[in-house]
């Protein structure tokens, strides 16, 4: 093997590590020493993962000629930027502030290992990466983990509300476990798309993990994964058709018959997925759906209000040095960067939607990496946070790397 073919194979490693790799050896390792945490997986595998990242960037730091970054990625990085003075701001030059050392070396490594590495590594790879095997190989890794998901959990008691009745992966949890079955969703039906009516087998096959996973991201009883699932629906609907105003139609059908359907679909699912159905109604009789986050939402407001241009803090500080986010991507960034940052952010997700909506329309070999990062904005709208999420900033590089690269290849690339 010469050195572009090891370059181009670490490459399309790296990708696929970044999106699959922590959900599989998750997995692998649950069935070892069941649901817990451990330090094989936060430290052991994020090394392994950090090593073929800072090989990748070495490798093709010296390649001249490369797509130049579009203005959405010099924002983001921008963003970044701005981000990470705050977090050192709050961490280490303000005197009011306090937080467990443990916590900050976290968000380090979330913000720099995770995050701005693996951008900075697909941008400078984008040219070496095989993205059909990259969707090949995460497609089976992530099937894969949703399987031993599924058989690990027999001990599911699905008329309880506490969190060990809840389907979830040694590290990822109950509401990562089900983005995870969702992403395997996507990615089925992706390869359903793509092969067509041609092998029957094939279709059956994955027919099958989409009701499996479907049944895992049920039995997790997360209600971020169901929504996610429908705005993606709609999203590759309104991209698809001709007439997108249909849709639209349907939407505000939908919201202005929203208890009725909703009491619909919780029936229809409560035979597979009691444990879910108990945790909506269990909600709506207790506040609504979003209770549980209204002290998230309104500490942020508070917080943008105090110092509404430039933002006032990093995060939702709370007693014993801790510190939460406000599990919406927005709030969080007017409360960081007030509103500089959220104009910033707002422009970002836009101007990703934009060419999510034209490579989608167009059915580019991407689209499964569109539809994914369509499931992990609803996802930090609902249960994230920006800086916790490294994958969501790692696609907008690589689907704005990926047209820039097209176009030098194909003067008359369009999107």
């Amino acid at each position: 093997m010469n050195s572009s073919s090891v370059n181009r194979f670490v490459s399309t490693l790296n990708v696929v590590l970044l999106f699959a790799g922590y959900e599989f050896f998750s997995a692998i390792v649950s069935i070892f020493i069941g649901n817990t945490e451990s330090p094989i997986i936060n430290i052991g595998y994020r090394g392994v993962s950090a090593i073929v990242c800072l090989f990748v960037i070495f490798n093709n730091f010296r390649i001249k000629h490369r797509p130049r970054n579009q203005t959405i990625v010099l924002l983001l990085y921008l963003f970044w930027s701005l981000l990470i003075l705050r977090f050192i701001d709050d961490m280490y030059l303000s005197s009011e502030i306090s937080i467990l050392p443990s916590i900050r070396t976290r968000t380090w490594l979330y913000m720099v290992i995770l995050t701005i590495m693996p951008m900075i590594s697909v941008s400078l790879s984008i040219e070496q990466i095989d993205f059909n095997k990259a969707f090949k190989w995460i497609t089976i890794l992530i099937i894969v983990a949703v399987i031993i998901a599924f058989f690990q959990n027999f001990n599911y008691e699905p008329d309880e509300l506490d969190e060990i009745s809840r389907v979830s992966t040694e590290g990822l949890g109950s509401i990562g476990s089900g983005h995870m079955a969702l992403t395997a969703i996507i990615l089925s039906a992706c390869h359903l798309i793509n092969s067509g009516k041609k092998h029957a087998i094939i279709t059956i096959v994955f027919f099958g993990i989409i009701v499996l996973s479907t049944i895992v991201m049920l039995r997790t009883g997360s209600r971020g994964p169901l929504l996610a699932l429908f705005g993606v629906g709609i999203v590759f609907a309104i991209s698809k058709t001709k007439r997108p105003i249909l849709w639209l139609i349907v939407l505000a059908v939908f919201a202005l018959f929203y208890n009725q359907i909703i009491d619909l679909l919780l029936n229809a699912i409560r035979p597979v997925a009691p444990n879910l159905y108990s945790r909506f109604t269990f909600k709506a009789e207790n506040g609504g759906q979003f209770e549980s986050r209204m002290f998230n939402y309104l500490s942020a407001i508070d917080a943008f209000r105090e110092n509404p241009i430039i933002g006032k803090q990093f995060a939702i500080y709370l007693p014993g040095r801790e510190m939460i986010y406000a599990h919406n991507l927005f709030l969080d960034s007017i409360m960081q960067l007030g509103i500089i940052g959220g104009t910033m952010i707002l422009v970002i997700v836009v101007g990703t939607m934009r060419l999510v909506y034209r490579l989608i329309r167009q059915g580019r070999c991407i689209m499964w990496i569109c539809l994914i990062f369509v499931q992990k904005f609803f996802y930090l709208m609902l249960s994230s946070s920006f800086y916790y999420t490294p994958i969501f900033s790692i696609i907008i590089v690589l689907l704005f790397k990926w047209v820039s690269m097209e176009k030098r290849r194909t003067p008359t690339f369009n999107t």
